[in-house]
């Protein structure tokens, strides 16, 4: 988790395009010649990392807002809801397919707050997020070293920090 996060943080790349600029150039970047052999840390940042460091962000940060009480799977119900549930789009599909608001708003339903400021600056913008203080929130601390970054618990942790670490890393939330 502390590589993906250095990654996420460092790579020159994550500046240049965003998580949704990725989506769409990913036809030209998986599998095909490199356009740009020489530069392409410089010039690209690989979606699947992107994602994966948001995902580790939402899920700390909706677990936080609700003292546990919902996490990202909560967002991924309220998408499947939303969509799966909807009316038929067509006579061979079940419901609809799913809009980057309705990512948006099953996100800030799950989190209980607006989260559509935070979408457009980490997914639709290149902002880095803050993993010192989503980490925080576990009462885990990134610990940056010459070495190789790593995670390492708080000795003065809380319980509510304690809390959210055992979910986070059990994937259970306290109903």
């Amino acid at each position: 988790m502390a590589s993906l996060i250095q990654t996420n943080l460092t790579a020159p790349g994550r500046k240049v395009v965003s998580a949704r600029m990725a989506s769409f150039e990913a036809p030209f970047w998986d599998g095909a010649p490199q356009a740009q052999p020489t530069n392409f840390e410089n010039t690209f940042f690989d979606y699947y990392t992107k994602g994966a460091g948001i995902a580790t962000y939402l899920d700390l940060f909706i677990r936080n807002r609700t003292s546990n009480t919902r996490s990202l799977d909560d967002a991924f119900t309220n998408l499947k809801h939303r969509v799966w549930d909807a009316p038929k789009a067509s006579y061979y599909l079940q419901g609809r397919g799913y809009t980057e608001d309705d990512v948006e708003r099953a996100v800030s339903d799950a989190a209980g707050t607006d989260m559509r400021a935070w979408f457009a600056s980490h997914v639709g913008g290149t902002d880095d997020m803050d993993y010192d203080a989503a980490l925080g929130w576990a009462g885990l601390k990134l610990v940056r070293a010459e070495s190789g970054w790593r995670i390492e618990e708080m000795a003065d942790a809380t319980p509510a920090q304690l809390k959210i670490r055992e979910g986070w890393l059990t994937g259970r939330v306290d109903r």
